[in-house]
């Protein structure tokens, strides 16, 4: 006997529970991840404007 929509839909939803502490946990390390490259590119970003600035400064008038 195929089970009805209701049967499926309660299945659906106690997969999706038993399921949700791992995907949460994937979702913190992938955004943990995306904040270390973000800082990572930051920081290349802000030496690559110090070099420029430094080259601005060094040229003279």
């Amino acid at each position: 006997m195929l089970p009805t929509l209701t049967e499926e839909f309660k299945n659906i939803e106690e997969k999706s529970r038993a399921d949700l502490p791992e995907k949460t946990r994937e979702l913190t390390e992938a955004l943990n991840d995306a904040k270390e490259v973000s800082a990572s590119e930051s920081k290349a970003i802000r030496r690559r404007l110090r070099r420029i600035d430094d080259a601005i400064l060094a040229e003279p008038e």
